[in-house]
């Protein structure tokens, strides 16, 4: 890719995620209103009872 079209990609607007200190915040609520850190991923426990 040219170096002078780059900067059309390098936009905000261009990127998979366009808040990404947003959806961070928002991650960090979740994880808080769980009760555990991760949230938001797969489900297991500390005392291997699973």
């Amino acid at each position: 890719m040219p170096q002078i079209d780059r900067g059309h990609l390098a936009k905000r607007m261009m990127s998979l995620d366009p808040r990404p200190q947003e959806n961070s915040f928002k991650n960090e609520i979740r994880a808080f209103r769980e009760g555990a850190v991760g949230g938001s991923s797969s489900v297991g426990g500390g005392c291997g009872c699973n």
